[in-house]
């Protein structure tokens, strides 16, 4: 048998291999008497010699298989997809708006510390200054805090409450909304994934190359791209040869300085936002992108449970809200999958009412499901989610 590096690759040497060769060496050039039991010593030096050269081998076959994006893990696969500019995402922290009660004063970035109810480890801290500029304690809203930890710090609609370190002045603190999950280390799975997509997006301008690098933007979150190549407007409203993006997240500037760099020539960018930049050779181009509608979606559920396997109302909420975070621009609130999601919790027996709406943009639902437009993001908060339940 072959090994090291074969036409059908690199196939490594067993210690168990390694160890016969040996003894088969040692006994065909000294003598065929010699005793190599693992026990005598000449058994003991060959045991110790044979795992060294199979650690060796390993190493080998390690190197071997981090050229290879299908094979290498960690720091290695990182490397590999720098070869064709795939970068791994860095973790993020989770991300929450939160009205403040504060005396008259200024409080620096970073000094108020809360988290959440029944969760110390749930920290986050201010990321802008705040400033109370009356004489009496006044509430502050809209205050930008970011968790200490990155990946997904949870702190629900109105859990966010319990000031963590004392700051003389600071009142108290609430969240009217869900805190936006962060993000941890980008697997080598999901690495993988995104490599391949973005290199069968590379080589032209098509529409799904346009989102592929749309999605390369820093902080951009989801990207939908529509294009009209007719010579006439089209069903979604885009004027003749034009092209819309549609963005959650990133910076105005930077979705539009990506969108510049890979739309097709001579095609309109049209949208709802627009920023002027400045091209390659000097020149101010305007670029136009739009922001997603936030459909603001409404559950009722009277759910039969099983008091002893039941999830929890606070469990299932935030099962429901993770599974709406996946969703994309334009995809439809569907009843049939809010109730295959409901129905996959623990303890959960049958779903006896199931009512579904949204409170902002109002939209009349069309039958059972919830018709989203195609600029449209279906959103879902805890808060924004009732449970009623009857026990077996």
């Amino acid at each position: 048998m072959s090994y090291g590096v074969t036409l059908t690759g690199f196939v490594r040497k067993t210690l168990e291999v390694i160890q016969s060769e040996v003894i088969a060496s040692l006994k065909s050039t000294i003598s065929s008497a010699l005793d190599t039991e693992a026990g005598t010593p000449l058994g003991q030096q060959i045991g110790i010699f044979c795992s060294q050269a199979s650690q060796l081998w390993e190493v080998a076959e390690a190197v071997y298989n981090s050229m290879y994006p299908d094979s290498a893990s960690g720091f290695s696969l990182r490397a590999v997809g720098s070869i064709t500019g795939t970068v791994a995402d860095a973790p993020q922290p989770s991300t929450v708006l939160a009205n403040v009660n504060v005396d008259p004063g200024t409080y620096a970035i970073g000094t108020l510390i809360a988290h959440a109810v029944g969760d110390p480890t749930a920290r986050f801290a201010n990321t802008v200054e705040v400033t109370n500029v009356g004489i009496l304690p006044a509430t502050v809203n809209g205050v930008a805090f970011a968790s200490e930890e990155t990946g997904p710090v949870r702190a629900n609609a109105g859990t966010l409450t319990v000031i963590a370190e004392t700051v003389v002045g600071w009142n108290s603190i609430t969240n009217p909304l869900d805190a936006a999950l962060g993000t941890t280390a980008e697997t080598d799975t999901a690495f993988r994934i995104k490599r391949e997509e973005e290199l069968t997006a590379d080589g032209g301008s098509t529409e799904d190359s346009v989102r592929a690098d749309l999605l390369k933007v820093t902080a951009v979150l989801s990207a939908q791209v529509l294009i009209n190549d007719t010579d006439s407007t089209d069903i979604n409203g885009l004027p003749p040869h034009s092209i819309e993006a549609v963005v959650l997240g990133g910076s105005d500037a930077d979705v539009a300085m990506g969108l510049w760099l890979t739309k097709p020539v001579g095609i309109q960018t049209v949208g709802t936002t627009t920023v002027s930049i400045t091209d390659s050779q000097g020149n101010a181009q305007d670029v136009s992108f739009s922001r997603p509608d936030e459909y603001v979606m409404l559950l009722n559920l009277d759910l039969l449970v099983d008091a002893d396997t039941y999830i929890g109302d606070n469990a299932l909420k935030v099962l429901l809200t993770d599974w709406v975070d996946t969703f994309r621009t334009g995809r439809d609130f569907v009843l049939f999958q809010v109730a295959g999601q409901v129905m996959e919790a623990s303890g959960v027996e049958d779903i006896t009412s199931l009512e579904i709406g949204s409170s902002t943009p109002v939209v009349a639902p069309v039958g059972s499901n919830y018709v989203i437009p195609v600029r449209g993001l279906a959103t879902l908060q805890t808060s924004d989610i009732t449970i009623t339940l009857t026990y077996i």
